[in-house]
Order: C-alpha cells, then structure tokens, then sequence
C-alpha cells in the first residue's frame, strides 16, 4: 500500500475491508454494506466523505480498540434515525454492538 501512495497520480491511499451485515437499532434491522478502515484521514480523501456531524474516528479510539461507526444519511434513515439521534446510538452491527460519531 505504501508503494502505491507514492505514485505521481495516487492522492490517496486507504485501507478498507467491506462486507454484508444486519445492522440493529431496536426494532429496526437492515442489511447494509460495512466498510471499515483505520483512523487515516486518506479515507475520507479516498472516497470524498464530508461529516454532516459529530467525527470521524480518532487515534485514541484506534488505540483504545474502541467499535465506532459513520453512518451515512439514507442507512441512518433506514434504522429510523434522525440527524439529530443518529451522532450516539449505540447500534448492533451483526454480533457486535457499535457507538455512532459520525453522521456523512
């Protein structure tokens, strides 16, 4: 990944694993595409991501392990939530329980 970043025509340069999960929020499930990443700010260059609210993930939380999501507008509707509720759910994203930073 490091070689690639240093191409003339790369700007960015993000690690991503993508999958299929049932994401909860009460009664509420969706399936939904999960992407995750690290705390680099090349993934928001990557994918022209602009928070709408709260942040993005931090190194302390990275450093910590903590599960932190950013959540897209139209999933937040799907799961019933509205900008103002969407930055602190605690949401389930398969098995895992997940706090919510940050709204796109």
């Amino acid at each position: 990944m490091k070689a690639i970043g240093q191409l003339d025509s790369v700007r960015a340069v993000a690690p991503l694993v993508q999958t299929q999960q049932t994401i909860t929020n009460g009664a509420t499930s969706v399936q939904a595409t999960v992407k995750g990443t690290t705390t680099t700010t090349a993934i928001q260059r990557v994918d022209n991501l602009q928070l709408a609210g709260g942040a993005f993930f931090s190194s302390f939380a990275e450093g910590r392990g903590l599960k932190l999501a950013v959540l897209g507008a139209s999933l937040a509707a799907d799961l019933a939530l509205d900008a103002r509720q969407a930055v602190g759910a605690t949401l389930d994203v398969g098995t895992e329980r997940y706090q919510v930073v940050g709204l796109l």
